[in-house]
């Protein structure tokens, strides 16, 4: 158990993976497929401050650059556990479909979630430790018998509201994320949508994506994370 878990995790690591996780899903999947494993890739620091007053065609490009890099890391990782005689499942962005709320049955932020890798912030997108909500998510599922994390059951966010006081689409509630709580309780979808879709025909001139971000660049996680890369980047 130990060396699949250790070489799995290295294996997507040296993919481009910049986090992973494994989830114990036991008491939500249906059928074989009873672990999660949750992938997060950071978006470059560069582009992040950018977006806090308006979307811009950098970040419209590293959002499907990243979208790619993680489906392709996904099926990496299943051909991986397929090779070693497990069942396994990329839950890529081709194969996986939302619905109109932007739901699917086993969704990124819960494999995540319950992989330890961070929580559901008050802008109802996931907040990690090391990059805040600076990252995009994909998941695996399968029947490996891997050692999976503490699950994260509750925010961590306290009484901070920048998020909520920054949207401009008045979406989000302020309400505290725990394992209990349904996430219309925290986010208003159709305004989130009709006010990402405004601002992206006014700032980029297209008018079939759904791009904003203003929530996770302002989170004080994602601003620490900047801050470190910036200093980072001063010492080299």
């Amino acid at each position: 158990m130990k060396n699949i878990s250790n070489n799995l995790k290295q294996n997507l690591m040296e993919q481009g993976a910049d986090l992973v996780g494994f989830a114990d899903l036991s008491h939500i999947a249906n059928g074989e497929f009873n672990t999660g494993i949750s992938i997060a890739i950071a978006l470059p620091y560069q582009i992040i401050q950018g977006i806090i007053e308006k979307p811009s065609k950098e970040y419209l490009r590293e959002y499907h650059r990243l979208e790619t890099q993680l489906n392709q890391i996904a099926m990496h990782g299943e051909a991986f556990l397929l090779k070693h005689r497990y069942r396994a499942f990329a839950q890529t962005s081709d194969r996986i479909k939302e619905d109109q709320n932007w739901c699917t049955e086993i969704p990124h932020k819960t494999v995540a979630t319950n992989a330890g890798i961070g929580w559901v912030g008050k802008s109802c997108l996931l907040v990690s430790k090391k990059f805040g909500s600076a990252i995009r998510l994909t998941s695996i599922l399968t029947n490996a018998p891997l050692i999976c994390a503490e699950p994260i059951r509750e925010s961590k966010c306290g009484n901070c509201t920048q998020c909520v006081n920054i949207c401009p689409a008045q979406a989000l509630s302020g309400k505290a994320w725990n394992v209990n709580v349904n996430r219309n309780e925290i986010l208003d979808t159709q305004a989130c949508q009709q006010k990402q879709v405004e601002l992206t025909k006014k700032s980029i001139g297209i008018d079939d994506e759904f791009l904003c971000g203003k929530c996770f660049a302002i989170c004080p996680y994602t601003q620490r994370y900047i801050r470190t890369k910036e200093m980072n980047g001063l010492q080299e």
